[in-house]
């Protein structure tokens, strides 16, 4: 799969903080506001990263509507899934290495990757790894 292009990185990376910020999914109206662009705009590329893995959409219904109506679109950012183990094709180096090298890197950057690392070590040791 091609990397995210720059544009990508920063809807996906807006899309996590308004996430953190509103402790829930965000509606792509008000990240299209946060980024200045049009609503549309930002609908598309929540689809495109949908489309890759990095976030999903979901359709829900104001809390007490009743009858017909328009449900709201509304998007979260999907968490990476270090835990499932290593990419195909990275054979050279054993998962239990690789998630011990992953861990120790992230606990080195913390301060360049701020919140992003926090979030990652925060899940992270609750889970269970199993070696392949």
């Amino acid at each position: 799969m091609k990397p995210l292009t720059r544009r990508q990185r920063e809807f996906l990376q807006e899309l996590r903080r308004l996430y953190r910020k509103a402790r829930g999914p965000v509606h792509y109206s008000a990240l299209a506001q946060h980024l200045g662009v049009g609503k549309v705009t930002a609908y598309e590329m929540l689809r495109k990263l949908e489309a890759r893995g990095l976030v999903r959409g979901e359709y829900r219904r104001p809390p007490g509507a009743r009858g017909p109506g328009r449900a709201s679109v509304l998007f979260h950012p999907i968490p990476p899934q270090v835990e499932d183990g290593p990419p195909a094709g990275a054979a050279e180096e054993s998962w239990p290495g690789t998630h011990k090298r992953l861990l120790a890197e992230l606990r080195r950057s913390r301060g360049r990757f701020g919140a992003l690392s926090r979030d990652i070590l925060a899940r992270l040791p609750a889970r269970r790894s199993s070696p392949t």
